[in-house]
């Protein structure tokens, strides 16, 4: 059997721990919301700078598929022109 004493000070330490659990739970609570807040606005900044990027890049990109597209035609006209210019003519007789 415990004393008077003791069960009196089990039970204000279960309070005291009970208080201090919640107090605990209270801050990292609060903690947890500020880290939610820093991290929308990381994750929001790097999307605001992202995205014009992005859409500048796409349009670079179709510029040069267009520019590839024009520069394969005019290898081909010039790889047909070559072609014809270098046809060997018929050779020469002499009689």
């Amino acid at each position: 059997m415990t004393s008077l004493v003791t069960d009196v000070l089990l039970a204000n330490t279960d309070l005291l721990e009970k208080e201090d659990l919640g107090t605990r739970i209270g801050k990292l609570s609060t903690h947890i919301d500020e880290i939610k807040g820093e991290i929308y606005h990381a994750v929001h900044k790097k999307y605001a700078n992202y995205r014009p990027t992005r859409d500048s890049t796409q349009e670079l990109h179709n510029k040069v598929q267009t520019l590839s597209t024009e520069m394969q035609t005019l290898s081909n006209k010039i790889k047909v022109l070559t072609h014809k210019i270098t046809i060997p003519p018929a050779p020469l007789t002499y009689r």
